[in-house]
């Protein structure tokens, strides 16, 4: 089988880049890997050569390399084959449904609905092509989970001529039956009959309440006498109940087993239970074959006895011809969990010579793996016990080593001097072959492929808290930031609590509490409340003493201003946030989100609050100052509107065709309009919007009756066809809506849950009409209506209206063009109304808003309003000191992005709540409303700024837009969850792939991400774990390799003996002699290559 010749995935990579000459290379190569990726799941599942073949596989590319549409080319093509009669022989041609099963996180199962709908429309090879292709949910138009009544539904409407992608959350197979009392009922019916129950039994469960929410014998006659009980069984959705309840208690023994015993005793919940499985069996057992299943972030199934995978397991058992996994990370995992997942070969509808083919691939597999975790922990020690002396010695050997023949390697290493040096090239030799033998074994189950990362540097424990530095390219270790004073007593004494009240036993594993934030410790940390109950009198006094040390958090007083990691995070994100760039930042504990979130506002604040008080005097000037200049009668207002009737002419400025450009006639008709409406030409500040639309209105109403008119409508307004006939009407004068702010889409609807007390919209000044108009004018309607066409054509006001005008008719015809029109009308001209009203509400709110006025347009003098217009027009296509992307390319993006996701209603609805985000700094967590507004408008050029997540962002959710700044700020065991997180803004189409397009090689912007920890705390020892975690999987399966020592060579001594009281550290370091250097010794190049687990299919050019 191949990929469908209908899918086109290089089409909706033109898209992400914008089909721009200069990423032609980037799609290409893109487009290949996702392309021969797709290929080589297709010929693993349907191969020839049954030895080659495996109808499990897990696709493990790393985050951000698109694994969710290579999965869905996966799946679009099997259904297309089934629908062209292609397929190969065992796939079901009856209702054919393709099952997506996400985690059961909102953001990642919309995040799948929104993928599917744009892989449809942006995948085809032609426009229409993939419209045959049903995408549903088990409810329509929610992300409710569901449950499998709603999938039984949708699972009928498949047919082979429009097969169906049915997407649900992992949790729809357990969730909660609704009818709950109609279903049981049909449950203890089909009970009752299969074993044939006697009547004081039927009796006793009929009188029972517990397993109906409504019960008694004359509403449950029917289960007394089943004669009676034809009924039960009337449904519309499945004709044939009666048969699938029987024929499940028929085919799946351990089930009918339940049954009997729950039947023949007394315990309600265990019978409603057994009910609502049986419910579930008899409608799975009506379905057809599952062509494939795919099942998202599959390492969540790791565990064999999580209620999701036993209801996987056991409903879906032989229902799926084959089963695709996503994980970015599976490697990361323990390797009996890794064999774990495969074991879910059991759901499959396979042979049995298939099924004992597949059990033989995964024992050698599991030996495979044994022996190349064991020679790479040996490697790993080895390596490690190497000193600075060795450096160039070790390179030279391996070199000559690898030149002699290969049966000869081994007796040379071995005489090689010292033998520190010959153990460890002995062991990466024999890793060498390991994972030779491992990739052998592996390959045919997984594929994987990484990213370059010649774009990301690592700042690292002490390096996160420095400026002006470069990071490294791969994660390597580094000294953590020292804490001195109070602070480090508090840490010190905080871990010997700790290891008092383990009877000083064991590593202080609860001292990690402190290190993340003080207010975390004192008001949600567990030790913290066992300290105050401790029998041992010392522990209570370790907490008085550290309670007092700490302090108490106040409305005056935080004591996390004064802890080391909180500002070193809070200094770093403010750093970027001068530059105008966005950071995102992962924390673990909810309270230290808390705390990273609101010292990121009062930092914030201040700078921001130095600037403008620096400037304007205080806030209220600041504020009056932006009311003044963004109010409709300024000259600002024109400048940053949309103008949906321009194009662009020749030599770059906008305006309309000669064959349709205004006269004097309709600048009479427009001053006409504006004496109507009360505005005069005397007025120093005329109503700018009103002689925008003035003018609109007047342009429509003469074109609707010209030929040439009508054509230049059609082709301005292709995709807002009822803004003509709103422009048109007489209302259009009073607000422009819904281009203005008044309409916006549902104001109410769309409001800021989160939104702090402070934190207004922007927009807000747009309305303000502070100064006092001059009363009717004393000469006649004639006279005021002259005046308009003088001072229209004479004045710089003019320049609102000259785009619309014959060439020379308008003296200001060269004034500033309208931003919108100038650099993005395009893109605007593929919006449709609302979306194009929602954008351009974005696009003004982002110039008005606070943090963009005072870190952009500081330096302007405030009483110069002709110059605040100007310097605008300029800076926004200047990138601010430390940006290479200018604000104009990132409106652009961002517009590009709205153009994507025009044929997917549920994305640009999130796009809609996005844009009326109000904080800058903003907190994700679990219990936060409608995440997606958050994660949406992280990925436009407004607000948040700087996006403070717990675990609901670290895995599925796309934040790279906008963003090229991580910092961990809480530490993890696991190095997948690091590379989980840091893959949410290393994505294709991400902004560090924009900003370095065009720059040198290694010279670029880079993806920044900072590991920040504190030294000799608990911290450190955490750090160290996962550090050490990262080595082992990357010797033992590819990537980036670097052995570092951990200690500096010249604390040694010193530090040893501290380390070993503390708990700090691990068993397997090999220090050596504590007298000599522990130092850092880089693999060869060669060695590293050779070393690698390669589960590519691809490889880029000259790669």
């Amino acid at each position: 089988m191949k990929l469908s010749p209908e899918i086109d995935l290089g089409r909706s990579l033109r898209q992400v880049f914008g089909n721009k000459a200069d990423f032609a290379a980037q799609i290409e190569q893109d487009c290949a890997r996702q392309s021969d990726t797709t290929s080589a799941i297709l010929r693993r599942f349907f191969g020839a050569k049954e030895c080659e073949r495996r109808e499990l596989m897990i696709l493990a590319d790393e985050v951000g390399l698109g694994k969710t549409y290579v999965a869905l080319a996966v799946a679009v093509s099997i259904l297309d084959a089934i629908r062209r009669g292609e397929a190969p022989d065992g796939l079901p041609s009856n209702k054919p449904a393709v099952l997506v099963l996400t985690p059961t996180n909102d953001a990642l199962f919309n995040k799948w609905m929104r993928e599917a709908e744009a892989f449809k429309k942006d995948c085809a090879r032609t426009d229409g092509d993939l419209e045959w292709l049903q995408i549903r949910c088990p409810i329509d138009n929610s992300s409710k989970s569901g449950n499998v009544i709603n999938l039984s539904e949708k699972m009928r409407d498949a047919t082979r001529s429009q097969p169906m992608l049915l997407i649900a959350k992992l949790g729809v197979l357990g969730a909660a039956l609704h009818d709950r009392d109609l279903w049981r009922q049909r449950g203890l019916a089909s009970l009752f009959g299969h074993f044939r129950t006697p009547t004081e039994t039927r009796r006793y469960w009929c009188r029972k309440g517990r397993v109906f929410e409504t019960f008694g014998i004359p509403e449950l006659n029917e289960l007394l006498d089943l004669r009676s009980s034809g009924h039960l069984w009337d449904d519309s959705h499945f004709p044939d109940l009666q048969r699938a309840f029987s024929r499940a208690l028929q085919v799946r023994p351990k089930l009918a087993n339940r049954s009997a015993t729950a039947l023949s005793g007394t315990d309600e919940e265990t019978l409603s239970g057994v009910l609502d499985d049986l419910a579930r069996h008899a409608l799975v057992t009506d379905w057809p074959l599952l062509p494939v299943v795919i099942i998202d972030e599959i390492h969540g199934l790791k565990n064999e006895n999580v209620q999701s995978r036993l209801h996987f397991e056991a409903l879906l058992n032989e229902r799926i011809c084959r089963l695709l996994g996503l994980s970015a990370t599976p490697f990361q995992l323990r390797h009996d969990e890794l064999l774990s997942l495969l074991k879910l070969r059991w759901a499959l509808a396979l042979p049995r010579e298939r099924f004992d083919a597949l059990d033989q691939a995964q024992s050698s597999l599991g030996v495979a793996m044994k022996d190349a975790r064991e020679s790479g922990e040996n490697f790993r020690r080895r390596w490690k016990g190497l000193r600075r002396v060795d450096r160039e010695v070790v390179s030279d050997t391996w070199n000559a080593v690898m030149n002699t023949e290969e049966s000869e390697r081994p007796v040379l290493a071995a005489q090689v001097r010292p033998p520190r040096i010959a153990h460890a090239i002995t062991a990466a030799l024999d890793l060498e072959q390991r994972n030779s033998e491992l990739r052998r074994h592996l390959r045919p189950f997984v594929i994987r492929h990484q990213h370059r990362r010649v774009y990301r540097e690592n700042f690292v424990g002490n390096q996160a808290s420095l400026t002006g530095i470069h990071g490294s390219p791969t994660f390597n270790w580094s000294p953590g930031m020292e804490v001195r004073g109070n602070n480090e007593l508090a840490q010190y004494l905080m871990m010997r609590a700790v290891a008092l009240a383990k009877e000083e036993r064991g590593l202080p594993s609860l001292g990690g509490e402190l290190t993340g934030s003080y207010r975390h410790l004192v008001e949600t940390a567990a030790v913290w409340k066992k300290l105050a109950q401790a029998d041992n009198p010392l522990l209570r006094g370790y907490r008085s003493i550290l309670e007092e040390m700490i302090g108490k958090r106040t409305q005056a007083h935080d004591p996390d201003d004064e802890h080391r990691k909180v500002q070193t995070t809070v200094n770093r994100a403010l750093e970027f946030f001068k530059r105008g760039q966005k950071s995102l930042v992962f924390c673990v504990y909810t309270k230290t989100a808390e705390t990273i979130r609101d010292q990121l506002k009062m930092a914030i604040d201040k700078y921001l609050g130095e600037i403008r008080d620096g400037v304007f005097g205080d806030a209220t000037a600041f504020d009056n100052f932006r009311r003044r200049f963004f109010n409709r009668r300024e000259a600002l207002f024109s400048l940053i509107q949309d103008h949906p009737l321009l194009s662009e002419l020749r030599g770059g400025r906008v305006g309309v065709r000669p064959q349709v450009a205004l006269t004097v006639d309709h600048l009479r008709q427009i001053g006409v309009l504006m004496v109507k409406q009360g505005e005069y030409a005397e007025s120093d500040k005329p109503d700018r919007r009103l002689l925008i639309a003035a003018t609109e209105h007047v342009a429509v109403k003469s074109w609707r009756d010209d030929s040439e008119g009508v054509k230049w409508l059609a082709e301005v307004l292709r995709n807002c066809r009822d803004l003509k006939e709103r422009m048109a009407d007489p209302s259009w004068l009073e607000a422009r809506e819904p281009l203005s702010r008044s309409e916006r889409a549902g104001r109410v609807r769309r409001s800021d849950p989160e939104a702090t007390e402070h934190t207004g919209d922007p927009l807000e000044a747009e309305e303000l009409d502070r100064d006092i108009q001059p009363g009717p004018s004393k000469d006649s309607v004639e006279d005021a209506v002259d005046a308009w066409v003088r001072r229209l054509r004479r004045d710089a006001i003019g320049e609102i209206v000259a785009p619309y005008f014959r060439h020379g008719l308008i003296a200001a015809s060269e004034g500033r063009q309208p931003l919108l029109a100038a650099h993005h009308r395009g893109l605007f001209a593929e919006l449709d109304l609302e979306t194009r009203a929602v954008a351009g509400q974005v696009f003004r709110r982002i110039l008005m808003a606070e943090e963009f006025l005072l870190r952009y347009l500081a330096d302007v003098e405030k009483d110069q309003a002709e110059r605040w217009a100007d310097y605008l027009s300029e800076r926004y296509v200047k990138p601010l000191d430390g940006n290479l992307e200018s604000l104009r390319a990132r409106v652009h993006a961002y517009l590009e992005t709205l153009v994507r996701a025009k044929k997917n209603p549920a994305l640009l609805s999130g796009y809609y709540d996005g844009a009326e985000n109000r904080n800058v700094v903003q907190l994700v967590k679990g219990d936060t409303q409608n995440r997606d507004r958050y994660f949406l408008g992280f990925n436009t050029p407004y607000r948040p700024e700087i996006l403070v997540s717990t675990s609901v962002g670290q895995e599925g959710i796309d934040l790279h837009r906008e963003c090229r700044h991580v910092i961990h700020h809480d530490l993890c065991w696991n190095p997948a969850t690091i590379e989980q997180r840091t893959g949410r803004v290393d994505r294709i189409g991400s902004k560090v792939e924009r900003e370095r397009l065009g720059v040198q090689d290694g010279r670029g912007p880079t993806l920044e991400i900072a590991v920040p920890y504190l030294a000799a705390t608990y911290d450190e020892r955490m750090f160290e774990e996962l550090y050490r975690r990262a080595q082992l999987f990357e010797v033992t399966l590819g990537g980036e390799m670097r052995v570092d020592g951990r200690i500096d060579p010249e604390l040694v001594v010193s530090e040893h003996p501290r380390r070993e009281k503390l708990g700090i550290g691990t068993d397997d370091e090999d220090l050596g002699d504590e007298t000599e250097e522990a130092g850092v010794v880089d693999l060869p190049a060669d060695m590293i290559e050779r070393l690698r687990v390669d589960l590519s299919v691809w490889k880029p050019s000259g790669g």
